[in-house]
């Protein structure tokens, strides 16, 4: 069994500000919202043994694709955090981009 069948649960979050408007916004606000850079998690519930494997998954599988989504300017940045302290996450898989649209 591999690390990626142990993860227990995912659990997927989108943070991003939400940005409604009904007028045309004046340019200093539209250039603030060009700048605006939103971000996906998913949290790996992971046995504790098969943690440094999925890692090294991520880093053989996921990082290729992800480097070449910044370097086309599809996302900002990416990365793969591991656990510290606190909570029952082991690691957390994140990427930003600078819209909705981009993200998914």
């Amino acid at each position: 069994m591999n690390a990626i069948t142990r993860i227990a649960a995912v659990v997927s979050i989108v943070a991003a500000p939400i940005v409604a408007c009904a007028q045309q916004e004046p340019p200093e606000e539209q250039e603030q919202q060009e700048q605006q850079q939103f971000s996906y998690a998913t949290y790996f519930y992971c046995d504790i043994n098969g943690q440094d494997r999925a890692s090294e998954i991520v880093q053989e599988t996921f990082a290729p694709v992800y480097e070449a989504a910044i370097e086309d300017g599809t996302i900002i940045g990416w990365g793969w955090l591991a656990h510290h302290t606190g909570g029952k996450w082991r690691r957390i898989l994140y990427f930003s981009a600078p819209g909705i649209d981009a993200m998914l």
